[in-house]
């Protein structure tokens, strides 16, 4: 039973950077955002607050007041990544120079 779980996870993994890579190659868009440490790793722990309101409140309430509008801006410009139709978008932290892959499908 362990190799064939061990088997199904490897295929995975496989498809998974697959459809990465075909993702790079094709141009993966990158966006670059100018967020406090804390909001970047909860915007990257999970991809529900893409499209889950609830989800999507306590991000939307740690960025200071006066940034409301720029949180919206960042929500959006995803979706809109998340409407035409690709699997995936790089989140790049200008603070700290960091990437993450962010799944949108």
């Amino acid at each position: 039973m362990f190799r064939h779980l061990y088997g199904l996870l490897i295929r995975q993994a496989f498809e998974t950077s697959t459809q990465i890579k075909s993702a790079i190659q094709s141009g993966m868009p990158t966006l670059a955002i100018d967020v406090a440490p804390a909001i970047f790793d909860a915007m990257v722990k999970s991809q529900s607050w893409i499209t889950d309101e609830d989800a999507w409140k306590p991000i939307a309430a740690a960025f200071p007041t006066q940034h409301s509008a720029y949180a919206q801006q960042l929500r959006e410009a995803i979706l809109k990544r998340r409407s035409e139709g690709l699997p995936f978008i790089l989140l790049f932290a200008v603070r700290e120079e960091r990437v993450q892959l962010l799944t949108l499908s």
